[in-house]
C-alpha cells in the first residue's frame, strides 16, 4: 500500500504560511534533484532507478530563521495546530517526534536541517519543539506510463489538470504517469512498499513525499497532526494510492 504525504497548510485547519525573515536565500529544486547520485541499493527492478543524496544538501541554501504568519492576520497562529509534517518549499517541515520517528524506522537515510519559527506578531520563538527542514534522501526514478492520463483526471489518485496549477502541471502530471506504472507493476509495487520514505526525483512536487502502510499506521497511531487520510490530490494531506 502506497501513501501521498502533502499536508496543505493554507487550509482553514491550519491556516498559516512561511514569511521569511532570514537573508535571502533560495534552494532551487531542479539544484537539489541534481545533486543525487545512483545509489548503491539497486532493486534490479525494470524501469526503476534509485537515487541517493548521502551527503545530504548544503544547510547554507536555507534560511535558519522564518516567521510564522497566519492568512488572516488578525489571528495569531495557534502552535498546537501546527502539523508534524507540513508543505513548505523546497522542502517540508517537521517536528521533533516526527524527526525521531524517521529515524527510528528509516535511519541514516535522511537529513534534518534545524530551523527557529517565530510568531510574526509577538517576535516570539516557538518552542513547545524543535522544527527541522526535511530532506528526503531517497528518490525514486520510476519509468513514465506510456498511455496518456484521460481527461477526467488520474483514477489512482483523483488527480486533474485543474487541481494542479498552471505553474506545477507538468511534474505533478509526470508524477501521474509515474503512479499509473506502480498501479500496474505488482514488483514495482512491493518494493516501493517496502520503504518506509520517498520521493519521486523530477516527478510531483519538491515537498510531497510518500510512505508505506506500516510508516501510515505508525503516525496515525502516535496521533501526529496533519495525517488526515483525503480522496484526491486536490484535497491534500495524505492521499491512498490505490492499487
Amino acid at each position: 500500500m502506497l501513501y501521498r504525504i502533502s499536508t496543505n497548510v493554507g487550509s482553514p485547519r491550519f491556516n498559516i504560511y512561511l514569511l521569511d525573515r532570514g537573508r535571502p536565500k533560495e534552494l532551487l529544486f531542479s539544484e537539489y534533484q541534481d545533486l543525487a547520485d545512483i545509489s548503491q541499493d539497486d532493486p534490479g527492478i525494470d524501469g526503476v532507478k534509485v537515487w541517493a543524496l548521502p551527503n545530504g544538501i548544503d544547510p547554507d541554501k536555507l534560511s535558519e530563521n522564518e516567521n510564522l504568519v497566519t492568512f488572516d492576520e488578525r489571528k495569531e497562529p495557534d502552535p498546537k495546530k501546527v502539523p508534524d509534517f507540513w508543505t513548505a518549499a523546497p522542502v517540508p517541515l517537521v517536528t521533533q517526534a516526527f524527526k525521531d520517528y524517521v529515524e527510528e524506522v528509516d535511519p541514516n537515510v535522511h537529513q534534518f536541517i534545524p530551523i527557529k519559527l517565530y510568531n510574526f506578531k509577538t517576535n516570539e520563538p516557538y518552542v513547545h519543539t524543535q522544527f527541522y527542514r526535511m530532506v528526503c534522501c531517497r528518490l525514486l526514478e520510476i519509468e513514465l506510463h506510456s498511455e496518456e492520463i484521460v481527461e477526467g483526471g488520474s483514477p489512482e489518485t483523483g488527480m486533474t489538470d485543474a487541481s494542479l496549477g498552471r505553474a506545477s502541471r507538468d511534474g505533478f502530471r509526470q508524477e501521474s504517469y509515474c503512479l499509473r506504472t506502480i498501479v500496474e507493476r505488482p514488483d514495482i509495487q512491493d518494493f516501493v512498499g517496502a520503504l518506509p520514505l520517498w520521493k519521486f526525483k523530477f516527478a510531483g512536487g519538491d515537498d510531497v513525499f510518500y510512505c508505506n502502510e506500516s510508516f501510515f499506521k505508525d503516525v496515525k497511531k502516535r496521533k501526529f497532526v496533519g495525517f488526515k487520510e483525503t480522496k484526491g490530490i486536490d484535497r491534500k494531506d495524505v492521499c491512498h494510492v490505490w492499487y
